[in-house]
């Protein structure tokens, strides 16, 4: 029984220290002087009302389509904000509800000097972030309690 809680201990302690690495690896590529700024313009706004079927293609993720569903009684939104960076056109497009707030046509957002394709846009969270800071503080609880359960 003790093997047992021993193993799972340290199978606790091995994935705590994998995902303080990945994380810490998420912040240092969000770190903001890996990036520079721009504007960024509005193109492609696209209103779906409801019960209207449709199926975009995203131009940034080409995986990646956005089809209305029927589950939702709002109107949807689409839209893509384009950037040049080196003379390549960057777009970055956004699927959700309507809030009745109008989309500015000019915005300033942040890419990534060596992966233009990563942005940001000024005052709003980058992706992944808040999780890896809230899995760096996880992982590091548990870390301590692992290892205070070997001294205690």
């Amino acid at each position: 029984m003790d093997i047992v809680i021993a193993i799972i201990k340290l199978l606790i302690l091995f994935a705590s220290v994998i995902l303080i690495v990945f994380s810490c690896i998420t912040l240092y590529r969000w770190r903001r002087t890996a990036f520079d700024s721009t504007t960024a313009y509005l193109r492609n706004l696209r209103y779906i009302h409801p019960g209207e079927k449709v199926c975009i293609q995203a131009p940034d993720k080409p995986e990646l389509q956005y089809v209305r569903s029927d589950k939702s009684s709002k109107t949807m939104v689409y839209w893509e904000y384009c950037y040049t960076v080196g003379g390549v056109q960057y777009c970055k497009s956004f699927f959700h509800e309507d809030d009745e707030t109008k989309l500015p046509l000019k915005i300033r957002i942040h890419y990534n000097r060596k992966t233009p394709g990563i942005m940001y846009r000024e005052g709003a969270v980058r992706d992944g972030v808040i999780i890896s800071v809230s899995l760096i503080v996880l992982s590091t609880l548990f870390v301590f309690l692992v290892a205070a359960s070997y001294f205690w």
